[in-house]
Formats: structure tokens, sequence, C-alpha cells
């Protein structure tokens, strides 16, 4: 009997780790979170190289909400949030991305179960068609070599190419600024990229629901320039010579057709129901952004005729009307969300900035909290003037010890936005002269003291940071957080324009305490001051003529096909 495989899910000490086991599973939450997806290739890529050469990598691929995010919005009177999902657009650019960054499989993971009920299908449908994706591209996927990653065109598209054997696999990719928390693109491109190092042989072949699409080509110094007319935010192209890899992909789109049809359906019957009913319960001057109507009666037009074609059997076309539904119902969701996060320098301000769906409960509660005002602050010795007064009052310090770097905390009084002193948080690395790898674990973390509310309350956390030129080693920077959410609902910062404010709004959890935590994940100097939490005298979850107004707005009838 043939040993089972040994996989082993790593944090630190990859190439430790990497000697006992066949295959090392790395990844992290990034949906709904200040980690922008644009760092997530380069941060597996990163990931590999901690690893010994030896092992493959797999990769987990987030598939729903995050609980502590999904916690703060029931606390909001989000009553129906565990219907939320992740959008489809950010599930099938997750797994390109880490396709692209050399995964040589992927790991669904989830923190629910894939339910049949009807509000959610549209989860299971979404993956269901990823799956139908991944398995056309699993070898390149699985045993593809990187042979070139390249710009295009687009500055925002980026294009990673596979090589195996007689064959080679292009993704073309757009990273948005916070696709991780509405994926959409404004509007397709034709975009263009030369790919080097592919025979002239070769003919491109763009990958669509239903066929293989010849691309225009041509062959120009430093290689073969591909053209791909309406692109959004992934494609997958097979260049190739053999025709055995053609007739192989041929075939399995046709055994796809069906099932294929029937994911599209019913992923864009859901997106479509999911979309209306949040734009019905919009409300406030500046809600809406000025194309969404015509996009959305556009969008209604457009799935009616796949439904019809879908019950008459036309499966191809109703997949291709599909698929133009989901594109135009993700760019309603893009630029609604970009109305509300405009005025926020960052959207993990907010929970309820972190999905489309959550938009109508941000909208209402920005009005009331506004009108409620704030109390006075609750946070001891947040201004950093004393440190005995921090420690009597429960401040806390955490440093790591890390191999290649050590961290240090001290009252500054060179460096404040007010008072005498400010509190500096630095790391350096233990040897200067040498490159050092990156840093796995935060080496230095501050918890502020504990402040207590009524479990539900609504809080502000407030304060000043400034980065002293640009925090080295690691892809989160310094992280601004809270107890109660996490650092995955923490602000992600690298480096700061002189001092610059943040507010992080949270409720309390069932315990009623909160704490601000400041975590330095890389090398580099931090200044942190004038930090408060102060009581918002409003309770969302108890405010009853706030969800009568948004339910109210959702009974009344959608606007008639124009």
């Amino acid at each position: 009997v043939s040993a089972r495989p040994v996989i082993c899910n790593v944090r630190s000490e990859h190439r430790r780790f990497s000697r006992h086991a066949n295959l090392l599973l790395v990844g992290r939450d990034t949906l709904h979170t200040s980690f922008d997806l644009r760092e997530y290739g380069p941060w597996l890529a990163e990931q590999r190289g901690l690893a010994g050469p030896w092992t493959p990598v797999w990769a987990a691929l987030q598939t729903d909400i995050a609980p502590a995010l999904l916690q703060q919005w029931q606390s909001m009177g989000m009553s129906s949030s565990e219907e939320i999902t992740v959008d489809p657009d950010q599930l099938k650019l997750l797994a390109y991305t880490l396709i692209a960054s050399g995964a040589r499989g992927l790991c669904f993971a989830s923190h629910h179960p894939v339910s049949p009920h009807p509000e959610i299908s549209g989860r299971a449908a979404a993956l269901g068609l990823l799956n139908q994706d991944l398995e056309l591209i699993a070898p390149w996927a699985a045993a593809g070599k990187i042979v070139a990653s390249v710009a295009t065109s687009d500055p925002q598209v980026h294009v990673t190419v596979l090589g195996l054997d007689r064959s080679h696999l292009v993704l073309p990719i757009r990273y948005v600024p916070h696709s991780q928390f509405a994926a959409g693109a404004s509007n397709t491109q034709t975009i263009s990229f030369v790919i080097p190092g592919v025979p002239d042989s070769s003919e491109p072949f763009l990958i669509t629901s239903s066929r293989l699409k010849p691309l225009r080509r041509k062959r120009v110094a430093g290689g073969m320039r591909v053209t791909l007319n309406d692109f959004s935010l992934t494609s997958a192209i097979v260049m190739t010579q053999d025709p055995l890899v053609i007739r192989q992909l041929t075939r399995q789109l046709a055994e796809q057709r069906v099932r294929r049809s029937r994911f599209a359906h019913d992923i864009a019957t859901h997106l479509s129901t999911t979309t209306e009913s949040t734009i019905l319960q919009l409300a406030g001057p500046g809600a809406k952004a000025p194309s969404v109507d015509a996009t959305l009666n556009s969008a209604r037009s457009t799935l009616a005729q796949c439904q019809q074609l879908f019950q008459s059997g036309d499966y191809k076309a109703s997949t291709e009307y599909a698929n133009q539904a989901i594109l135009q119902l993700s760019q309603v969701r893009r630029a609604t969300w970009e109305q509300a996060s405009g005025r926020f320098r960052w959207p993990v301000a907010s929970p309820l900035l972190m999905h489309f769906q959550t938009l109508p409960l941000h909208w209402e509660m920005t009005q009331r909290v506004a009108m409620a005002g704030e109390g006075d602050n609750l946070l001891a010795a947040g201004d950093f003037e004393s440190l005995s007064h921090m420690i009597q009052n429960g401040w806390q310090q955490e440093i790591t010890s890390v191999a290649t770097v050590y961290g240090d905390i001290e009252l500054s009084p060179q460096t404040k936005k007010s008072g005498n002193y400010s509190l500096h948080i630095r790391t350096l690395t233990r040897r200067p002269d040498k490159e050092d790898p990156l840093v796995a674990i935060a080496p230095v973390t501050v918890r502020s003291a504990a402040v207590t509310t009524q479990p539900g309350q609504l809080v502000k956390i407030q304060g000043w940071i400034m980065v002293d030129g640009e925090i080295t080693r690691s892809r989160d920077g310094f992280v601004v957080s809270d107890s109660v959410g996490g650092t995955g609902m923490g602000l992600r910062v690298s480096t700061t324009d002189g001092w610059q404010p943040f507010v992080l709004y949270r409720t309390a959890d069932a315990s009623g305490e909160l704490r601000a935590v400041f975590s330095m994940t890389g090398v580099g100097d931090v200044f942190v001051d004038d930090v408060a939490v102060h009581p918002i005298p409003y309770s969302p979850a108890n405010d009853h003529t706030l969800h009568q107004a948004i339910h109210l707005r959702q009974m009344l009838p959608p606007p008639a096909l124009r």
C-alpha cells in the first residue's frame, strides 16, 4: 500500500516543515480586508520562496465571508448576514491569481458549509462554474512552469505565461484597486501584449464558455503580439501547435456545455436578485452612481433572454447571455461600492463598507450616527504622555523573538502629533549587511488598555499614525486593528505622507470589552499618537425604524424595462 501524502498548513518556518511534508499549504483571507489583491500574487510567490525548492506548494482559496466580519454585520443589525456570499468575479480572480503565482493546487477554504438553500445557491453555482474553468487549465496549473511575466497596454492588467511541453497557458488578470471589496471592471477593453519564447507555429486560442476562439497574433521583436478584445477581469488563453491539445479542450468544453450553462444561469439569476434588492434599499443623496440605472436595465433584459434560451435548451446562447448579464451586474455593484467608499480613505473603517450588499445599512447608519454624535473618550493613556500611566491602565506589549529582526518600543519626544510624547514602534534587522528574508511573524505588537462598553455597543476608534520611511520585509506593513475584528479587518499601512488620521467603527462583542491593537509586521519605524475610543450613543441593532425604512424600499416594484 502506498503511503499517503503528508500536507502541512504553514504560517512560518516553511523550510523546516517542507523537510517532513510532501505538500505545503499556504494562504490567507484577503477578501473584504485591507490586503489588496494586487499584493496576493507576490505574497504567495514569497511564501513559495520560504519553502524548500523540492516541496510543491498549494494555496488556500477563500470562498466565504470571515466569521469576524459576519459577527460585526450581525451586531449592526444585518439579520440575514449569513446569506451574503463572495462574488463570483472575486472567486475567479483569486483562483487565477494563485495559479499565476505558482500554486500547484487549490484548497477551497471555507468557514461554512456550501448549503443548497435557495438564498445562498449562488455560492454553490459559483464554485461549480469555477471548477469547470479549473478542469480546463489543470494540466498547466499542476505541472506548468512560469516562463514569462509581462505587462500589457493596460497598466492594470498583468499577464503570466505557464509553459508545458508544446503548449503555453496565458493568464491575463486585471487588478482594479480594492477588488477585494468589489471586483467588477467599469467596462471591457481591448488589450495587447507580447509573449516571449513561443514558436512561430503556435496559435493562440481564447478559452470561452463554449469553444476555443482563435485570436489575432503578430510576430514582433521580442516574441508574439496577441490582441484580446472585450477583456474584463480574467481570461485564459492557450498557445499551442499540438492538435491533441486542441481536441482535448474542445472535447472538455462539449462535455461541460449543459452543466456550465446551468451554473452560469443560476449565478446570473442569484446575482440579479441580490443586486436589485440592494439597489432598491439604497437611500440618501449620492447613494446611487449615475450609470447604475441604465446598466441595470440592460442587465434585466440580458438576463431575461438568458432564462428564455435556457428553458428552450439553447445552452450555448444561454451561457453567453448569462456571462453578459453577470458582467453588467458586476459593473453595477462596483460603481455602487465606489460611490459609497469614495468618502473614506480606508474602506475598512466600517464593516458595512466591505461588501456591496451591506451598503444600504451603511448609508442609513452614516446619517443616524452623524446625528447621534459621540461620547467622551473611554481609552486611558492613549495620549502616550506617561509610561507608568499606560502600565497602570493595562497597556500591553508583545515582542516576539525573530532570528533576523528585533523590536523596540519607546515614548518618543522628538516626533509627536501633540503633547510631549508619541508611541514609537520600530523593528531593525540583525544583519544590516545582508538581504534578510521575509518576516513571517509580527515581531512587535502593542495592545491598548481594555475599554468596557455594553455588548453590541458601537464605538469609534481613532488616532494618528506616521511611518518614518517605508516598512520593508512584509506586505502587511503596520496593522491597526482591534480585539473584536482582529487583524483580518485591520488597516494596513506601509507608508504615510506625514501624520495620517485613522478611524475604525466597530461593535463590542458579548463581553463588552475592546482593545486597539498595533502590530509591526516588517522592518521599519512607526509613530502612533492621540489614540481614543469614543462610544456612539446609538444602537443600530435595536433601531427598528432603521430596518423598517430599508425593507419598505425593498418592497417597492423595480422600474419597468425601457
